[in-house]
């Protein structure tokens, strides 16, 4: 915590660190962790419901067509996801120190395989034959 006095802003990037971090520091730090809690759990649903095959669609060439609505929240999981890690990172007292936490690193690991497929379609295209192997990483 001294770190954050040595700093530019340093009070309010410690009053942004807590809140982030410690869902004990004040009614906005418990609000922020269950609208995360929430997300987590909204990810988790769209996953399931993707994978059953009762809501699955298919085009005429049986190629599987993703519903607009899970569609919807799977982009914007993913937004919430990146915006926290990046936040905790931009906002963390020793970045070195971030990297080696456990639970940063299973952050970075779960984020980090989307934006992976993300470039991998868009360099390769999602229709080639390697266009599976994204979903798969995922």
């Amino acid at each position: 915590m001294q770190h954050f006095q040595e700093v530019r802003y340093g009070n309010i990037k410690k009053c942004l660190w807590l809140t982030l971090e410690n869902p004990g520091y004040s009614i906005p730090s418990k609000l922020f962790s269950l609208l995360s809690i929430g997300v987590v759990l909204t990810s988790i649903a769209t996953m399931c419901i993707n994978s059953i095959p009762e809501y699955q669609t298919f085009d005429s060439d049986e190629k599987l067509i993703q519903d607009p609505t899970t569609q919807a929240l799977e982009v914007f999981c993913t937004c919430w996801f990146t915006f926290e890690v990046v936040a905790r990172l931009l906002l963390a007292p020793n970045r070195r120190k971030f990297f080696y936490h456990p639970l940063n690193i299973i952050d970075l690991v779960s984020v980090g395989p989307i934006y992976i497929t993300l470039i991998f379609d868009i360099a390769v295209g999602s229709e080639s034959e390697l266009g599976g192997l994204g979903r798969l990483i995922q």
